[in-house]
């Protein structure tokens, strides 16, 4: 027999010991893990090993039938939780913090556990906990995640429910009380599937306030993957190897070719010998933050939809040559574009573009401004042979173009390569990598050629962004990843060019321009599983499955996420019903309400309406049996109407033998009476109505002693 057989009779013997509250218990506990779990990611070392430990502590005193542990260690658990939390986040408020000690605190209340009352703190605790899902991640299995907890959640509370309704009852199984759990599994789905209509309606009706509804202290910054602030070689070679979503584009007409596809962030021009930074960076400034240079339109401008995912910061992406990118944005140094704020959600930018543009011209920034401005200024000490070659380039062409021309031949002609793996370059990196390594990505090749153009005497500058993205036949829309990250030049042609996009990389490795990084993979020696498990490469069936959850997770985002008041306003409008404000909202709210717990009351009373009314009989024992209970003699639900009769009358002869019982004498033959006639009525013949007549009249008599 293999393990696994021997496993699950073990485990039916297990719970069948437990008993219908132990059930219950573990139901909760399964709950309580499904809400915890999609936390383990924010949870610090030492909370996730208290939580384990607590959940095993728990088990292990439900398995024995254990008490609860004293008072005074769980205070000082207590303790050393908020003294950790402390430790961890430098305060014990904020999203981390708070959900941090809140799963921590419900963990120790599981412990703490004895009464069915604290089984329902722990199931509101976990209802609270599985919202604050929702803090971290709006995603589609997030979303699941949550619904499985609240589905576990509500059986849980439907199984000690079951279990209070008759402390007496003997359960109904099959083999280890499983059809009590598929009972509280199946009420818990119930409950879920008549409340989803009602939740859906408050999706539809509640107000939506622009802005977060709170604030969360310490939690401005949080890690994210993406484009940062500054750009050293090797920083865009490790974005290529994340899939992460970084933004998704759609445009009104045909999208442009690939080639033409860059998506502009970032303009550094501050170098220091191995970084470049945006230009102008004081403390406390952001980056991009300067005056804008004017973008003017040789071409028809172009119109796209973005909608940027969540980083954190100000910067925004516009396909190159931005004209507009929508309200609470701004133009900002370099043709760049900023949000009043950072990044928290989705965004949804609509943005216009000309292909053909001249940049900075119109302004009449011409050779003094731009060199104020540091646009040819260069460390000193660092790369001395690049700035000799400069020179001699200077020296042998006149003509900045052809000069340009001359370098990118340089690029394809002398055996350079594109690779995610480039060597390690040490003080004077573009000296290594122009004349020894001749190895690198995107960065290696823009930051070089910069530098080469500012030795030369031509202000130039490094542009970061993205560059192609993949288009999903499913909805049509580009997706840009993070692994298309991208850097590229811009160089100052004078007044009538003005800045002009130079792309070294397209001189080396012109396939992952025209067809994109995925496609430029093989070349590069990237391992294949690497592009599998990136979605980008693999059977025709896993990519068509790719697109196909990519356009879900696409509508989601659009559909539910960015439900805001503008949408919710949009949809009144279409529905006929003009544009309600919030008062009106709220009173429809209140209207769903009131209509939902009217329907909820009448299916109640229609049941109750169905319910067959017991006959005439029947509600005598009814009668007769809550006096019995009332003087302690309790009929279990399994028991035979003869075996509770002699029971019955054998508890009050045994009570009427007492000398207190004086005043009673005749309480037992009573009951032997009326007994004798019920099973008779019942099971022999029907009663005539005189007979249930009499009958009424002994149940009315009999008035056992109560217990003491």
């Amino acid at each position: 027999m293999s393990p696994l057989a021997r496993l699950v009779p073990f485990v039916r013997r297990q719970l069948a010991t437990l008993g219908h509250d132990g059930r219950a218990t573990l139901l909760l506990l399964l709950a309580v893990a499904a809400v915890v779990v999609p936390h383990f990611e924010h949870l610090p070392g030492w909370a996730l090993a208290v939580t384990l430990g607590a959940f095993g502590w728990k088990c292990r005193l439900l398995a024995l039938h254990r008490a609860a542990p004293p008072r005074l260690l769980l205070a000082l658990i207590v303790g050393a939780i908020a003294l950790g939390t402390w430790r961890s986040y430098g305060s014990l408020f904020g999203r981390d913090a708070g959900v941090t000690l809140l799963v921590m605190l419900m963990c120790l209340k599981l412990l703490e556990m004895q009464a069915r009352r604290d089984s329902f703190v722990v199931a509101y605790l976990g209802f609270f906990l599985a919202a604050t899902g929702f803090l971290f991640s709006q995603s589609i299995p997030a979303a699941a995640c949550v619904l499985l907890a609240l589905l576990l959640l509500l059986a849980a509370m439907v199984a000690g429910q079951l279990g209070a309704a008759d402390p007496g009852a003997a359960e109904p199984q099959d083999g280890a009380g499983a059809t009590g759990l598929r009972l509280a599994g199946a009420t818990g789905l119930r409950l879920m599937a008549w409340s989803l209509p009602l939740a859906a309606l408050f999706f539809l009706l509640f107000p939506r306030i622009p802005g977060p509804l709170w604030n969360l202290p310490n939690d401005a910054g949080g890690a994210h993957t993406g484009l940062s602030d500054s750009m050293a070689p090797g920083d865009l070679s490790d974005l290529a190897e994340s899939g992460a979503m970084a933004f998704r584009a759609r445009f009104a007409a045909s999208a442009p070719a690939q080639g033409q596809l860059y998506w502009r962030a970032l303009v550094m021009g501050g170098f220091d010998g191995r970084s470049w930074r945006p230009w102008h960076m004081p403390a406390g400034a952001e980056a991009g933050d300067g005056p804008s240079e004017p973008v003017q339109a040789l071409s028809a401008p172009l119109q796209y939809e973005l909608i940027a995912e969540p980083s954190g910061d100000r910067w925004l992406f516009a396909l190159d040559g931005p004209l507009a990118l929508g309200p609470d944005t701004r133009p900002t140094e370099g043709a760049t574009w900023q949000a009043r704020r950072g990044l928290r959600d989705r965004t949804v930018l609509h943005g216009s573009s000309a292909l053909d543009y001249r940049l900075g011209a119109a302004a009449g920034t011409g050779d003094g401004p731009v060199a104020r401005r540091g646009w040819l200024q260069l460390p000193a000490g660092f790369n001395p042979r690049t700035l000799d070659y400069g020179r001699r380039l200077r020296a042998d062409y006149t003509d900045d173009r052809a000069l340009i021309d001359a370098v990118l031949s340089r690029f394809r002609r002398d055996a350079y390569r594109y690779t995610l793996q480039p060597p390690r370059l040490g003080r004077d990196s573009v000296d290594e990598f122009l004349f020894d390594t001749r190895a690198g990505f995107c960065e290696h090749y823009a930051s070089a050629f910069a530098v080469l153009m500012r030795a030369a005497g031509i202000p130039a500058r490094v542009v970061a962004g993205y560059q192609g993205g993949e288009v999903n036949p499913v909805d049509g829309w580009i997706e840009v990843r993070q692994s298309d990250a991208h850097a590229w030049t811009e160089v100052w042609l004078g007044r009538d060019a003005g800045w002009v996009r130079i792309d070294p990389t397209a001189a080396v490795a012109p396939e992952r321009i025209e067809r994109g990084l995925n496609q430029a993979l093989p070349a590069l020696g990237i391992d294949r599983l690497a592009r599998l498990a990136r979605g980008t490469d693999g059977p025709q069936l896993w990519r068509a499955l790719r697109h196909r959850w990519n356009a879900i997770e696409n509508t989601w985002n659009l559909a539910v996420l960015r439900y805001d008041s503008e949408q919710q306003r949009s949809l009144f409008e279409r529905l006929g019903l003009g544009a309600p404000d919030m008062q009106t909202l709220l009173v429809g709210c209140m209207a769903a309400l009131g209509l939902a717990s009217a329907a909820l009351g009448g299916s109640l009373l229609w049941q109750a309406l169905r319910r067959p009314r017991p006959d005439r009989l029947t509600r005598l024992a009814m009668r007769f049996e809550a006096r019995l209970a009332h003087a302690g003699c309790v009929r279990a639900p399994h028991e035979p109407p003869a075996a509770f009769a002699r029971r019955a009358v054998a508890a009050l002869a045994a009570d009427a033998a007492a000398p207190a019982d004086a005043r009673v004498p005749d309480a037992a033959d009573q009951a032997r009476r009326i007994f004798e006639a019920l099973i008779g009525m019942r099971y022999r013949r029907p009663p005539s109505p005189a007979e249930l007549e009499v009958l009424q009249r002994w149940i009315a008599e009999f008035k056992p002693r109560s217990p003491r």
